[in-house]
């Protein structure tokens, strides 16, 4: 190839990297007259959407104090030459909440403003009617096993099933259910009182005391079933059955007709052991074998196999641990992980029980009804 042809080849090169560099010159032109630092304004109401949504405050619409949380948040997201205006639209109702410190929703009095408009999806209470309650049918489980003769030790004098008496008293009168549409039964268990125990009992007598009774608005009957002559305590802790017959109970197996919309919990109170197993035999408390506890343990596993079925069935449990903490409370511990129950307390007093009590019917009656809405966000931030 000659000088010539060489010439050329390197001219053609050169006219190539020269075609490409003005390519990128152009391309990188165009980027620079696309891309633009957003406004003060705009980086504001994008962070401020951002932070409503990973707080879910959305969520909380309609609460007593959400126009005043959101309020607080807003303030504390935006210097205060900074003016709001936020518009929230329920779509599903067409209904309409505004937080604004803007006056008259004029925005000619200020330099500059700008607006985003975002949509979500949520499961919220509806925000545009009353919140509607969702009703409860409750079954109190209540351990009634000789251990419950015991005196608590931070009230001498003063058994576990006394104070256990008051305390369901106190629930009852606390005017926290509402008989208009909650339902609450009683349901016992030990061995030496139990339709399982003895199968001589006709099929309806848990219905009388001492046993219980099914699902009822009527408090004044339960108030008289507990402080009745025959609510004693007596024999092992027959766990299993128990939650069982509170679960037939809730699901309408016994008693009265079940209701597919209400809550349906079970509120365990216990001072021991689960120490009656599947065969009911007896197991013992703590003799030496597996896990400290002995045969017990057969009970302990009745009763988590029965819980995982009132779980399977939708049913809420609580379960309440009653007395000193001792070495059988590691088996609350154990009830609450396996089977994943709502909550647990240890109530070591009288007082503590009431308490535990009153704290799981107002967490059962602060339930709404929900529905799935998409609500569309717009956001207007201005300055002057």
């Amino acid at each position: 190839m000659g000088r010539k042809g060489q010439a050329r080849i390197i001219e053609a090169l050169i006219t190539v990297v020269m075609v490409i560099a003005v390519q990128f010159m152009i391309v990188g032109f165009y980027q620079s007259l696309s891309y633009r630092e957003p406004s003060e304004l705009e980086h504001y109401a994008r962070e401020i959407l951002n932070a409503l949504r990973e707080r879910g405050v959305f969520e909380r619409i309609g609460n007593p104090t959400w126009e005043y949380e959101l309020r607080t948040l807003l303030d504390t997201l935006m210097p205060s030459y900074i003016f709001y205006n936020l518009t929230i639209i329920g779509t599903s109702g067409g209904n309409v909440v505004k937080v604004s410190n803007i006056e008259g929703l004029d925005y000619t009095a200020f330099s500059e403003f700008y607006t985003v408009r975002q949509t979500y999806t949520l499961s919220v209470p509806s925000f545009n009617e009353t919140k509607k309650r969702r009703p409860v049918d409750v079954i109190l489980l209540i351990d009634r096993s000789g251990s419950m003769n015991d005196e608590l030790p931070s009230q001498p004098g003063v058994t576990k099933l006394e104070a256990l008496k008051d305390a369901i008293v106190e629930l009852l009168n606390a005017g926290i259910f509402d008989p208009s549409m909650d339902r609450i039964g009683i349901v016992t268990y030990s061995t030496s009182e139990s339709p399982y125990h003895n199968p001589d009992r006709p099929p309806d007598a848990w219905d009388s005391p001492p046993l219980g009774h099914s699902l009822t608005n009527d408090t004044n009957i339960l108030q008289q079933i507990v402080l009745g002559k025959d609510f004693k305590a007596d024999g092992g802790t027959n766990m299993a059955e128990g939650i069982l017959y509170a679960i037939y109970n809730l699901n309408g197996t016994r008693g009265a007709e079940p209701r597919p919309e209400a809550i349906k919990a079970i509120v365990l109170m216990t001072d021991g052991v689960a120490n009656v197993d599947k065969n009911r035999e007896y197991c013992g408390h703590f003799d030496e074998g597996l896990d400290g506890y002995g045969k017990a343990y057969g009970g302990r596993m009745y009763a988590l196999e029965m819980a995982n079925e009132a779980a399977k069935q939708g049913i809420k449990i609580y379960t309440i641990g009653f007395g000193e903490k001792g070495v059988e409370y590691d088996f609350y511990e154990e009830f609450l992980k396996v089977v994943k129950t709502e909550r647990y307390y240890h109530a070591r007093t009288g007082e503590e029980l009431t308490n535990a009590y009153k704290e799981i019917a107002m967490e059962l009656t602060s339930q709404y009804y929900t529905d799935v809405d998409i609500i569309l966000v717009e956001l207007t931030l201005a300055k002057e």
